[in-house]
C-alpha cells in the first residue's frame, strides 16, 4: 500500500490564477485561461447555441475555463504523439443559476474538447513569439460570427443596427437592457463586451508540485497505510459479527455510522495534506492518474465511455474550489455556484469523429455536509 501513496508523492501539474496582458488570452498565443469570453482553438466551425445551454433551464451557460492541453502521449511513449492532437484545448462552461447548481450534480455543466493538426488553415505551424503584434488578424470574428455578450456562436441579428450579433434572445435582450437601448440605430460601432455576463478574465500558469520525501513524509505514509490497514480490519470485524446484532438494529447503524465518519474524516485529511504547500491552486493537471477527491461519498462509480468513438474516458484534470474565490459570481444575477472539486474526463483515444468541438465528461463533487 505504500507503493501507491510514494506514486501520488510524484506530484501534480498545478495550475494558478495572474492577471496578465488581454492579448495573451487571445486564441493565436494557445492560452489556459478563467473568464472572459472563449479563446476559440478551431475558428470556423464554433460550437452551435445549443450545444453550450444548459439542459436544466435551457438558458446559455457562462463560460468558466479552459485548458491548453496538446496530446503528448507522455504516459505512453511506445506511441507517437497524435497528429491531429497538435494543439488541443479543453472548454468549461457551467450555468450559474440557482435552480440549476444541485449538490453532486454535474447538469448544468459542459465540456468541449477541440483539437488541431500542426499545420491547419488557421495558424502558423510554428509557436506564436511572446509578441502583442504578432498576428493580430488572426481572431475568431475573420471565420465566424460571435455573441457581442458572450463570445459564443452568433447566428441572431439586431434587426435595428444590423451590427450586433447573438446567440440567443436572452443575450439580445440583456445586452439591449445595459447600453444598447442606448447606441442602436446612432451609429456607433459596437464594441467591448457585456461584463455582466462573464466573469473576470486571468490566465492559468502552470507549475510542477514539488514535493519533497522528508522523514515527516516517509512517517505520513507509513501513518496512512496503518490507518487504511486499520480500516480494512474494522470493516471485515464489522461484517464479520453483524449476525449477533440481529436483534439490535441501532447497534448495526451505529457501527457502519462510525466506520463511515473515519472513513469520510480521513480522506478529507489527504486532500487538506496534498493541497497544504499550495492552498492558491485553482487546478490539478494529472492526466491518466486520479482525481484528489474531497469527500469519500459521492465517488463516480463509473465514467461513460466516448459517445463518438466507443473509447474509454480517462481523467485529464480537476479543477479546485479555490478559484471560486477569483470568479466574482456574486455579479452574476441568481448565482449559486459552489463546489469542492471539478474531475475532467476526456477519451483517451481523443478521437477525430463528429463536431469539431466534441462533448466530454465532468465530475462536481461537493463537501460533505
Amino acid at each position: 500500500m505504500a507503493g501507491s501513496f510514494f506514486h501520488e508523492m510524484l506530484g501534480a501539474e498545478l495550475g494558478f490564477l495572474i492577471k496578465t496582458d488581454k492579448w495573451r488570452l487571445e486564441s493565436r498565443h494557445f492560452p489556459s485561461k478563467v473568464g472572459g469570453k472563449p479563446a476559440w482553438l478551431e475558428l470556423k466551425h464554433l460550437p452551435a447555441a445549443e450545444d453550450v445551454q444548459c439542459k436544466l433551464c435551457e438558458k446559455p451557460m457562462t463560460f468558466l475555463a479552459q485548458v491548453y492541453a496538446p496530446d503528448d502521449n507522455d504516459e505512453d511513449k511506445s506511441k507517437p504523439p497524435k497528429e491531429s492532437c497538435y494543439h488541443r484545448t479543453l472548454y468549461i462552461f457551467l450555468c450559474t443559476r440557482i435552480e440549476c447548481n444541485k449538490r453532486n450534480s454535474n447538469d448544468n455543466f459542459c465540456i468541449l474538447r477541440c483539437q488541431l493538426a500542426q499545420n491547419n488553415e488557421f495558424y502558423p505551424p510554428i509557436d506564436p513569439p511572446d509578441d502583442p503584434d504578432w498576428k493580430t488578424d488572426l481572431t475568431v470574428e475573420k471565420f465566424s460570427t460571435v455573441c457581442f455578450v458572450c463570445g459564443c456562436s452568433g447566428t441572431k441579428l439586431c434587426g435595428g443596427c444590423k451590427d450586433a450579433h447573438y446567440c440567443s434572445k436572452v443575450h439580445q435582450l440583456l445586452h439591449w437592457k445595459n447600453g444598447h437601448k442606448l447606441l442602436c440605430n446612432k451609429g456607433i460601432q459596437v464594441q467591448g463586451e457585456v461584463s455582466i455576463f462573464t466573469i473576470p478574465e486571468y490566465e492559468i500558469i502552470i507549475e510542477d508540485e514539488k514535493l519533497e520525501l522528508t522523514s515527516k513524509t516517509i512517517e505520513a505514509a507509513a501513518k496512512n497505510d496503518k490507518i487504511a490497514a486499520e480500516l480494512q480490519e474494522f470493516n471485515r470485524v464489522v461484517k464479520s459479527i453483524k449476525p449477533t446484532f440481529q436483534d439490535d438494529s441501532t447497534i448495526d447503524e451505529s457501527l457502519h455510522e462510525s466506520v463511515a465518519d473515519v472513513v469520510e474524516d480521513e480522506m478529507f485529511l489527504k486532500f487538506k495534506e496534498k493541497i497544504a504547500n499550495y492552498p492558491d491552486q485553482v487546478m490539478r493537471y494529472n492526466k491518466g492518474d486520479k482525481p484528489l477527491w474531497v469527500s469519500a461519498l459521492n465517488i463516480p462509480k463509473s465514467v461513460p465511455d466516448c459517445e463518438l468513438c466507443g473509447a474509454k474516458r480517462k481523467f485529464e484534470f480537476q479543477i479546485m474550489s479555490q478559484m471560486l474565490n477569483h470568479l466574482h459570481l456574486d455579479n452574476i444575477s441568481d448565482q449559486g455556484v459552489d463546489w469542492g472539486t471539478l474531475a475532467v474526463y476526456a477519451c483517451e483515444d481523443n478521437c477525430d469523429l463528429g463536431k469539431a468541438y466534441k462533448k466530454e465528461w465532468i465530475w462536481k463533487q461537493d463537501y460533505s455536509k
